[in-house]
């Protein structure tokens, strides 16, 4: 599973947040969660354009105020299908 891919970045497990649309089916867009910016930003840098089964993925470091949400602390990846 995606959490998988981001095992070596500690993950913050409850973060993770795979969108789907009217259909319930995923859109290829997922937000999580690392402890640390220094995690997060390693993530973005070794995963961005990576292949994940099968499908090229971009990920990249946001803010949490982007996403409406608060997390104190925590630095978001966004991943999304290339």
């Amino acid at each position: 599973d995606l959490l998988d891919l981001f095992k070596e970045f500690s993950p913050i497990e409850e973060t993770l947040k795979i969108r789907h649309d009217d259909q319930g089916r995923p859109t290829g867009d997922a937000i999580v969660a690392c402890g640390t910016q220094e995690e997060a930003f390693k993530a973005a840098q070794l995963l961005n354009n990576c292949d994940y089964m099968g499908t090229r993925i971009c990920a990249v470091l946001i803010s949490p105020q982007w996403i409406n949400i608060y997390l104190k602390n925590v630095y978001i990846l966004l991943i999304k299908e290339n």
